[in-house]
């Protein structure tokens, strides 16, 4: 099965009401199934936005007993990861029996 992350970022400009900031979100695509979101997470970083995007998905592949899960996550503009942190991501994620492959587009 075909899986896409797509994280965003979103900057908040200063307001009347709230400081400026920035906020994560993710689109999680499986293949045969509707989208669905991760909430936005505001003042949060990539990292941690990539880790809970990858919980919703494992938690819905084992909710809908999917297997063999291979995983595409496209970073926001402007974000790249280095080919340790990338390889780091692939370690730990892999480890999941849903997860069949991890790679960053």
């Amino acid at each position: 099965m075909n899986v896409q992350i797509t994280v965003r970022k979103t900057v908040y400009q200063k307001s009347n009401f709230r400081a400026a900031g920035t906020g994560f979100s993710s689109e999680i695509k499986k293949e045969g199934y509707d989208s669905f979101f991760t909430g936005l997470h505001r003042n949060g970083l990539l990292t941690d936005e990539i880790d809970n995007a990858m919980k919703r998905l494992i938690g819905s592949l084992v909710g809908n007993e999917d297997t063999d899960a291979n995983v595409t996550i496209i970073l926001p503009e402007g974000y790249a990861l280095t080919e340790t942190l990338k390889q780091h991501y692939i370690d730990k994620l892999t480890v999941e029996p849903e997860i069949n492959s991890v790679v960053f587009a």
